[in-house]
């Protein structure tokens, strides 16, 4: 393979599908199973032709109890997909251990149907111990609604019999405003859907923005060598044989390396335009004092304000209608996310999809970023566990390349924003004392002095009162906005955080040790960023 045929193999593995979940509910006795296959199945091209031409991956989550769930499971399976890897999966979300749910199934081909499921299942999850069998069945319910994009429920429509039934996650899925498709268990056939989300719109248009931001060849395949160099060398430091971790590397680092590049891009047009309409504000002013102040006999001065003003308005078009802002915080999540994901997966140690925190508005478990992530996380390579005599290597590289190389980072940026907290307040407390020396020699001027003499030196002052004040006002918004302050003190705190656990993870001797310690620092860093993004969602540019 060439070079730019590997330059274009690498830039079709960053596209990205729209995983849609779908869950089950109904009833394990059915009427009409031919019907409801059928049902099922125009189901699935509602949903394609939603979701149009966009690549898309079905994921059904089902408990795999006897009829409805075991049905919707085979027909989403057996959908057909354009390529291998957009293929449905199963997840299997079971009330009970296997032992005990096997119990429920009466006869031999039944379980035998159950395990032969369980077996075509990409990821299985066993609900904790609950009090009793019907709470287990109502959480295992609730559980695959909280998760689900879409519910397909088959219904006679009456009330659950005991605690649990269908009529009781039908209920709960329409309090939550879950997308439903009430299929009717009965002879009539009919198809109700109800609640059709519009964030599943808006994540698949976000998701396909993402995947249509075009990166230049030549940069993509810079940067992800820059990032591949310095992973080698970090790994040859710690005496870590590359080998056994290059196909983790080859498959998450040109989805970080995008997400990183992206990410850039959009804070540096958002900062810009947001110092760009301040700045532009103060030239508007500064022209218009100016002008009546000094040059009264050439009113043309004022089409500096008046380009000033267009060229404000320009700035708060493009960076609306192109989302700077929206662009900027959510490709560096996702960014973040996959920095981690590097190193867990090197490790050989799980790196789950972000969950919201309770009462966060930081992201919602359904946004496209959380989406990208687990499919570009699923999609990963397996590694097998390191060797004793390959662990130190392994730590060391992690150690150094991800916690102390982030403490770094969030060292330098609180240093950073504390210079700039500083000087900004500084600069701020001199505007404010030159206007008021100012409007003192003014005072003075305009009692003791000849007015004819002292017009010009009135002028100056009286500009100086004016440009001054809104000069100092434009860089307290910028250093409001940046939240320099804040900031600085919340990278301090990160940085603390994560070298309190160098020591402990100096002090591993196996994985067993050392995973719950990086779980810790994925776990400090993902609450980071989440508060991070909950402010950040608030700073959008406005009109000054």
């Amino acid at each position: 393979m060439n070079n730019s045929q590997t330059k274009a193999a690498t830039h079709l593995t960053t596209q990205i599908p729209l995983i849609i979940r779908i869950g089950v509910t109904g009833h394990r006795t059915l009427i009409d199973e031919d019907r409801l296959r059928r049902d099922v199945d125009s189901i699935l091209r509602r949903l394609d032709e939603l979701v149009g031409d966009a690549p898309h991956c079905y994921i059904v989550a089902s408990p795999l109890a006897e009829g409805a769930d075991r049905l919707v499971a085979r027909q989403v399976l057996a959908w057909p997909a354009p390529s291998p890897e957009l293929s449905p999966k199963l997840e299997a979300v079971l009330p009970l251990p296997v032992e005990d749910y096997l119990e429920d199934f009466d006869s031999e081909a039944s379980r035998q149907e159950f395990l032969q499921l369980l077996d075509l299942a990409h990821r299985q999850i066993i609900l904790s111990e609950q009090p009793g069998r019907p709470e287990a069945y109502l959480h295992v319910g609730e559980m695959i609604v909280n998760e689900c994009d879409v519910l397909i429920a088959i219904w006679d429509g009456r009330p659950a019999a005991g605690l649990g039934g269908t009529g009781d996650i039908v209920a709960y899925a329409r309090r939550l405003g879950r997308w439903l498709f009430w299929i009717h268990d009965e002879q009539s056939g009919e198809i109700s859907e109800e609640n059709r989300p519009e964030i599943l719109q808006q994540t698949l248009q976000h998701l396909t923005e993402y995947n249509q931001e075009h990166i230049p060849p030549q940069k993509f395949q810079e940067e992800i060598d820059h990032y591949q160099q310095r992973l080698t060398q970090q790994g040859r430091e710690a005496q870590l044989n590359p080998e056994h971790v290059q196909p983790v590397w080859d498959h998450l680092l040109p989805h970080f390396v995008r997400a990183e590049v992206l990410a850039n891009r959009y804070q540096h047009r958002h900062n810009l335009s947001v110092t760009g309409v301040t700045l532009l504000a103060v030239l508007a002013v500064l022209a218009v004092t100016v002008q009546m102040l000094f040059f009264p006999e050439w009113p043309q001065l004022v089409w500096i304000e008046v380009a000033a003003m267009v060229l404000i308005l320009v700035l708060l078009i493009l960076s609306r209608r192109q989302q700077w802002h929206r662009k900027w915080i959510d490709y560096r999540f996702l960014a973040e996310r996959l920095r981690a994901a590097l190193f867990l997966a090197t490790a050989g140690l799980e790196c789950s999809p972000p969950r919201p925190l309770p009462h966060s508005i930081a992201h919602q478990p359904n946004d496209w970023m959380a989406k990208a992530f687990a499919w570009i996380w699923d999609q990963r390579p397996r590694l097998s566990r390191p060797a004793p005599t390959t662990f130190a290597p392994l730590r060391d590289f992690v150690l150094k390349a991800w916690i102390r190389d982030q403490a770094r980072y969030y060292t330098h940026r609180s240093a950073y924003f504390h210079r700039m907290e500083k000087a900004l307040a500084s600069l701020g407390l001199v505007f404010f004392a030159v206007t008021l020396v100012a409007a003192l020699i003014h005072v003075l001027v305009g009692e003791h002095g000849n007015a004819h003499e002292s017009d010009f030196l009135s002028n100056f002052l009286i500009a100086l009162a004016i440009i001054l004040p809104v000069t100092g006002a434009a860089l307290a918004d910028i250093r409001a906005y940046r939240d320099y302050h804040r900031n600085a003190e919340r990278y301090a705190h990160m940085a603390r955080q994560l070298e309190l656990l160098v020591p402990w993870i100096n002090q591993t001797q196996t994985l067993q040790e050392l995973a719950p310690l990086l779980e810790r620092a994925n776990d400090i860093m993902l609450r980071e960023q989440q508060d991070w993004r909950a402010v950040a969602l608030f700073q959008k540019l406005e009109a000054p």
